[in-house]
């Protein structure tokens, strides 16, 4: 199984904890934090499904993931 990650960049330990907490409602395998980027991390074929609602997410919190 292939995965991706996307990277969200914080700036506060706490907004990576909200990220990673309401990214855990879509089909996120696993979350790592490191230098002020959030990596999680989801099963290629399931990222299109979810795709709009992640923008969304990212977009209320004021974020982008690449």
């Amino acid at each position: 199984m292939n995965y991706i990650a996307l990277n969200i960049a914080f700036s506060e330990d706490e907004q990576a904890e909200i990220l990673t907490a309401e990214l855990a409602d879509y089909p996120f395998e696993s979350f790592e934090t490191e230098d002020g980027t959030l990596k999680a991390y989801i099963p290629q074929e399931r990222l299109a499904d979810c795709k709009a609602g992640v923008d969304a997410l990212l977009a209320r919190y004021g974020v982008q993931g690449r």
